[in-house]
């Protein structure tokens, strides 16, 4: 049994406890975990412990295990299988069709309703990872689990979030709770959104729609190189009228005597199809705004081609909004790595943002359902804009380390429940002791924000 399980048992006095009584109650503890308790079972840390029903749901992949295949995710990883490399339970070559389960782990919320734990020991010593991207991948045929072959692996560039040189790649023992260091990396840009970017940058003009001629306006003629307005290309027998805007011409006639060295013309409103036309001389200056017109047949044929040009137009631009939505999905750097056994990994670094400090905690609540079960109710500290997450049970008394000039909150969840409660940063921190060896009571206050999916915590998370 742990020593928080007999803190809330003996209810002690919430607002005075010290160190010097925990350390008194250990003996208590060492009595009592010979006799076993439920409570224990519930506190102590599991390697996935998820407080949420609906949690991010696996992709599928069916690939034939004799054949080399790759998987590209819509972030931006790729999974490179070669064949043959699949043992079944016994060890014996797979062959047919196998599945591949996959789901990565990115936003706040995501990893919150994982329930995979982020803390990792070293040397005996609690860290808190901050990720860079999480995720589980898993193998069966016909629903039977499969594995990697000895010596085997599956090449990955995972999409992930974040290019700090300090992360590394960890895998989860999940009969201990443990993250197992297994390599360095280092992030690179994500090819896959480089080739989205450069897509979507590719210049496609929106075709001008042309403009009938009107016999009242003023005429002001120039040569247009339409290599330098491809908008208007095609169309022929272009006469340049005052729009309406700026300077008249027919109220400044001595432009039409005058010997002009340069005429530049300058979209200056699309949806009008408005230029500004800019007149240079060697001592004198004129600009004002025009329309491109056109007259009679000059002006049905270019209609024909300007709806011809908007279906292919449209066509395009629907392709680049697509490609926009992927950018947005896509994420900005990829690690390599190779994977040889099947199960959850991170790119992963201890937090290493400011000055981390320790508080000895206790967690409380106003909802009394929650007070009454605490044991029952899962708590993630969330600091550093999401940065930093480590799931507690209700009923734990941690360590906590925290950077006193980082954003930092608490949310609670019922399990079984949608029901919330929070603390925001400035109850987290009016919460802490100047004295280091008493327990800061953090006590959350009932949310009327449920949540039962990653993206309601995310949510949530935005509002503290």
């Amino acid at each position: 049994m742990r020593l928080n399980a007999i803190l809330y048992t003996m209810k002690t006095t919430l607002f005075n406890r010290t160190r010097t009584l925990s350390v008194a109650l250990l003996l208590l503890c060492a009595a009592s975990c010979n006799q076993g308790s439920k409570f224990a079972d519930n506190t102590r840390r599991k390697a996935v412990d998820p407080a949420f029903k609906e949690t991010v749901p696996f992709k599928v992949f069916t690939i034939k295990a004799e054949q080399n295949d790759t998987i590209t995710l819509a972030e931006g990883t790729k999974l490179f299988i070669p064949a043959g490399i699949f043992v079944d339970a016994n060890g014996n070559p797979v062959k047919g069709n196998v599945q591949l389960h996959y789901r990565a782990f990115y936003t706040p919320g995501e990893i919150i309703s994982s329930g995979i734990s982020m803390i990792y020991d070293s040397a005996n010593v609690e860290h808190n990872f901050s990720t860079a991207g999480m995720f589980e991948i898993n193998g069966t045929q016909n629903g039977n689990p499969i594995a990697i072959a000895k010596g085997k692996s599956i090449d990955m560039d995972f999409a992930s979030t974040r290019d700090d040189a300090q992360y590394s790649f960890y895998e989860m023992d999940t009969t201990n709770a443990q993250w197992n260091f297994i390599r360095a990396g280092k992030a690179e840009p994500n090819a896959m959104r480089e080739k989205l970017m450069a897509e979507i940058a590719k210049a496609f003009s929106k075709p001008v729609e042309p403009r009938l001629f009107d016999p009242k306006k003023p005429v002001i003629n120039i040569d247009v190189d339409v290599k330098d307005h491809p908008e208007l290309s095609g169309y022929e027998g272009l006469l340049w009228q005052f729009a309406g805007t700026g300077n008249d011409p027919e109220k400044n006639k001595w432009i039409y005597e005058n010997n002009w060295n340069s005429a530049q013309l300058t979209m200056q409103d699309s949806a009008t199809c408005m230029y500004n036309l800019s007149l240079v001389g060697d001592s004198k200056r004129f600009s004002t705004s025009v329309f491109p017109t056109l007259k009679g047949d000059d002006f049905e044929k270019a209609m024909t081609q300007f709806r011809e040009k908007m279906t292919d137009f449209n066509a395009a631009e629907t392709v680049r909004q697509e490609k926009r939505k992927q950018v947005v999905l896509t994420t900005q750097f990829q690690r390599k790595t190779n994977i040889t056994r099947f199960g959850i990994c991170n790119w992963d670094m201890w937090m290493m943002y400011g000055k981390p400090e320790q508080s000895l905690a206790e967690f409380h609540f106003e909802d009394p359902d929650f007070e009454n079960s605490r044991e029952k109710v899962a708590v993630y500290f969330v600091a550093v804009g999401g940065r930093n997450l480590i799931p507690y049970n209700g009923a734990e008394t941690p360590n906590l380390t925290f950077v006193r000039d980082k954003n930092t909150c608490l949310i609670a969840v019922l399990r079984g429940t949608s029901k919330t409660c929070v603390l925001d940063n400035s109850g987290f921190l009016s919460a802490l002791k100047a004295d280091k060896t008493e327990y800061a009571i953090f006590k959350l206050k009932p949310s009327s924000h449920p949540a039962t999916t990653s993206e309601d915590i995310d949510d949530l998370i935005s509002k503290l």
